[in-house]
């Protein structure tokens, strides 16, 4: 701030009205896929274990895998 100057500004500045206004923001709507490719990656196995488990007789462990499986999916 300069010596001798006031340090707020100036109340025509705040005041004044823009000369044109502005343009609306420029938005473009884009659809994905049903899932991201990676999540295929991860749900996959997931299942696979899942499946896996339940057939091996953890069933537990099989059913905790394929919901976490189904629900990344």
């Amino acid at each position: 701030m300069a010596e001798g100057q006031p340090a707020r500004r100036p109340l025509e500045e705040l005041t004044s009205v823009p000369a044109a206004e502005p343009a609306p923001p420029v938005f473009q709507e884009r659809l994905t896929g049903p899932l991201a490719p990676d999540a295929y990656a991860f749900a996959v196995p997931l299942a696979l274990l899942g499946v896996a488990g339940l057939v091996a007789g953890w069933s537990v462990v099989g059913l905790l895998s394929l919901g976490l499986g189904l629900f990344v999916a």
